[in-house]
Order: structure tokens, then C-alpha cells, then sequence
């Protein structure tokens, strides 16, 4: 019998993308003035439906978007502001999850603890 719920199986994995996207950025800022590095991203959607598929196995491996804006000088398409203005957005949707998936869950333990 499966305990989560859907909405909790979509927020866990939501949870586990934005994690790894969150990385990704952290990597697109960490190299905003390397040459000929290009920004990439995750497609969310995309590796949403990638983790609910395939469970935790698919989030270890998303498909990456390369953009290829802002193309510089020194081949470096990165715009650091761009990138922790992703950041900051996937942070926030990630804090949001996180407070639904923990208030869900508490939902969950106190009916089954009432039983």
C-alpha cells in the first residue's frame, strides 16, 4: 500500500529537480567569467515528468539546456545577474514546496496517529 499521497509523490519529486537545478545555477555562477563556458539549465517540466517516470533513479541525470545568450567577447554566455535571479526564483519555489510537502506530511502523521 502506497502511503504518499500523489500530490505528495509531485513534491517530492518537484523537490529533488529543484535541488538539482539548484546546483546547476550555482555551477552557471561559479563560472560566470570562465571563457566559452555556457549557462545550462534544466527544463523543469521536463525532468519533472522524468522523476515521477522513473522514480529517484531519473534525477541524477536531467537533460541540460544550453540558452546561448548574451554570447561574450570570450565565448561566455553567462549573465550573472540572469542566473541568481534563477537562483534566487528556484530557491523560493523550493522553500515553498518544502513548507507544502512538511505541512502535507504533518496532515498524514496526525491522522494516522489518531487511528
Amino acid at each position: 500500500m502506497e502511503i504518499l499521497q500523489p500530490e505528495q509523490q509531485v513534491m517530492a519529486a518537484a523537490l529533488q529537480v529543484r535541488a538539482a537545478r539548484a546546483e546547476l545555477l550555482a555551477g552557471n555562477v561559479a563560472n560566470a567569467d570562465t571563457p566559452g563556458y555556457m549557462a545550462r539549465d534544466i527544463k523543469f517540466d521536463d525532468a519533472l515528468k522524468q522523476v515521477m517516470e522513473n522514480g529517484s533513479q531519473g534525477g541524477s541525470s536531467f537533460e541540460t539546456i544550453t540558452t546561448r545568450e548574451n554570447l561574450g567577447f570570450d565565448r561566455n554566455d553567462t549573465d550573472i545577474n540572469q542566473q541568481l535571479a534563477k537562483s534566487y526564483e528556484n530557491s523560493l519555489n523550493y522553500v515553498a514546496t518544502l513548507k507544502l510537502y512538511g505541512d502535507s506530511m504533518g496532515r498524514l502523521r496526525s491522522a494516522t496517529s489518531s487511528s
